[in-house]
């Protein structure tokens, strides 16, 4: 690594200008765009970037992510993530036709949370790597059932656990008391604004105990979507597991060629 990049990595990509994995993004595609990871050669492995960098695994993980979106690269299991191309894809890359940050907190504020347990714990080693955190980062959790109220009656949407830095946790009186999402009130309450939410979808078998939590039946097919809410300081405040299980472990979504 040249002087100029290695100074760059080591101190600006760890400000709070803007999100750790995008300034780490824009390097690897710098790197790629002139030439210091040629077509058909490999970046470094997570573990290199990582100590390189001096960043988290999740910080390392979304900024590959970024450039397998714009079709510079390539990733397989075993082998390494391969750089397929000098330039973002031709054509332009795929978008979401709708804001779609502001339809997802419109559409939360429609429902209620419940059953809320609150608790005081400490960052273990997956959920410091998921907030980009600390080991050992004093957090408040909860536990809750959201909810969404229909003619027919209450149902269960799924199932949350939700961790959010103790910095904020002047919002555990405010949760629940209003159909809101806990991110609003911790806009409201410390004057900061969700940027984005980086969001990981994954399918699950529904088990007893999530079957219990949403009325659902044992062995059939649900969804555990993964949400870390990002500062405009490049802060991750929140991070919120969700199950989803029947009828609401599903997602349709339309996506459209945005032209650059």
């Amino acid at each position: 690594m040249d002087r100029a990049l290695e100074a760059f990595s080591t101190s600006q990509l760890i400000t709070r200008e803007q999100p750790r994995y995008l300034a780490l993004a824009q390097i690897l595609i710098d790197g790629v765009s002139t030439g210091k990871h040629p077509l058909g050669s490999y970046l470094p492995t997570e573990a290199e970037l990582m100590e390189q960098f001096k960043a988290s695994r999740f910080t390392v993980r979304e900024a590959v992510k970024v450039l397998q979106s714009l079709g510079m690269v390539s990733t397989r299991r075993g082998v390494g993530t391969q750089v397929v191309s000098e330039q973002p894809m031709a054509g332009g890359i795929f978008a979401f036709t709708s804001d779609s940050l502001n339809d997802f907190l419109n559409a939360a504020r429609r429902t209620q949370l419940t059953e809320i347990n609150v608790e005081d714990i400490t960052a273990d080693e997956q959920i410091a790597q998921q907030m980009d955190c600390e080991l050992g980062q004093p957090l408040m959790k909860f536990d809750a059932i959201r909810t969404y109220a229909t003619d027919a009656g209450t149902e269960k949407v799924g199932w949350l656990h939700v961790y959010v830095l103790s910095t904020y946790d002047g919002v555990r009186e405010r949760i629940g008391t209003e159909q809101r999402t806990v991110n609003s009130f911790i806009e409201e309450l410390y004057g900061i604004q969700t940027k984005e939410i980086i969001q990981t979808i994954v399918p699950v078998m529904v088990d007893e105990r999530l079957a219990r939590r949403l009325d659902a039946e044992v062995g059939t097919a649900g969804l555990r979507i993964e949400r870390a809410y990002v500062s405009q300081a490049g802060e991750i405040f929140e991070y919120v597991e969700t199950y989803h299980a029947g009828k609401f472990a599903e997602i349709s979504m339309r996506l459209r060629r945005h032209q650059q």
